[in-house]
């Protein structure tokens, strides 16, 4: 924005940016979290919370899901001018949370997707069956030796999966950045200014980046661990978003734009969970062509449409 609009000045509110205190805050959009902003606009009065236009929630499902950010919001909202607009923004939205925000916001206007919109149709979804995360490190080196990938993100459950992962793929020669919580914001900006540069081929993060970060160069988002929520069950929004980090700027082609995950066999029930979430994509099970069938380990089927069936096959 601020390329296009000169005028327009721009602050980031978030953990690590200093301000002075004894100024007032005067540039015209704060970008941040709401812990910052509640801290520079109640706490330290920085700003007057009333003379804000257009409150903005980025990722509003998590924002009001995440019992931290949902009180949070609460607080900022009532400090709020009642006619102040409010927008809310996210590529996925339950039940729950649309209840939630018709709470704070009376009488919105909504525009949204058709479930099996949610999926871009670019997109081709596969699954390999391992039994351990062995065998799931041995499918993701069967990938890169039968396709050509360009750069690739996978998505890990923990810190310490992310880290064992990168550890493994750096000795077999990859090229490997890691981005996980235990980072500074500016520690991950460099993170992220070199994987777009393309210093380092494979990025290897949590859910920390399952949401925001397009960047045109990834080809393939694996999902080495399939997300779930803090009670253990499929959490299908997330998977959305991991998934989405891909597919948005070139056309369909079998080796571009195919996010693939390695599951535990004891664990298909989170696939299936996430199967009949995300069926909006492609119908119909599909194998990968005759000419990738040389790997032993592998057999691939579209994750949408008849996975039930697909699921059970199994490796070869």
């Amino acid at each position: 924005m601020g390329q296009f609009c000169r005028e327009i000045k721009l602050r980031f509110a978030v953990r690590g940016e200093e301000v002075d205190r004894s100024k007032k805050i005067e540039e015209h959009i704060l970008i941040g979290t709401p812990g910052k902003l509640l801290d520079w606009g109640i706490k330290f009065r920085l700003f007057d919370m009333k003379k804000i236009s257009v409150f903005v929630l980025d990722e509003a499902d998590v924002m009001i899901a995440t019992q931290g950010h949902h009180d949070q919001c609460i607080r900022i909202h009532k400090m709020l001018n009642p006619h102040c607009q409010m927008l809310f923004f996210s590529a996925t939205y339950g039940k729950e949370v649309m209840d939630f925000a018709r709470l704070i916001v009376a009488d919105p206007t909504i525009i949204r997707l058709m479930r099996e919109e949610e999926s871009l149709e670019n997109i081709k979804q596969y699954y390999v069956k391992c039994k351990n995360e062995e065998g799931k490190y041995n499918a993701i080196q069967n990938i890169y030796g039968c396709i050509s990938v360009g750069q690739a993100i996978i998505f890990c459950h923990t810190k310490r999966t992310a880290a064992w992962l990168a550890a493994k793929m750096t000795s077999d020669g990859h090229s490997v950045a890691v981005l996980t919580g235990d980072l500074t914001v500016v520690q991950r900006l460099d993170v992220l200014d070199r994987f777009r540069s393309g210093l380092e081929k494979v990025l290897i993060t949590t859910n920390i980046l399952s949401r925001g970060i397009d960047i045109e160069q990834v080809t393939i988002v694996v999902n080495f661990d399939l997300p779930v929520d803090l009670d253990g069950m499929a959490d299908c929004e997330t998977y959305l978003h991991r998934i989405g980090r891909t597919g948005r700027f070139e056309p369909s082609a079998l080796t571009r734009n195919s996010p693939i995950f390695g599951v535990k066999a004891e664990s298909g029930k989170i696939g299936k969970e996430i199967n009949r979430s995300s069926s909006g994509a492609e119908s119909g099970s599909r194998e990968m062509p005759k000419e990738k069938e040389n790997i032993s380990l592998l057999k691939f089927f579209s994750l949408t449409g008849n996975l039930d069936e697909a699921w059970d096959v199994q490796s070869e």
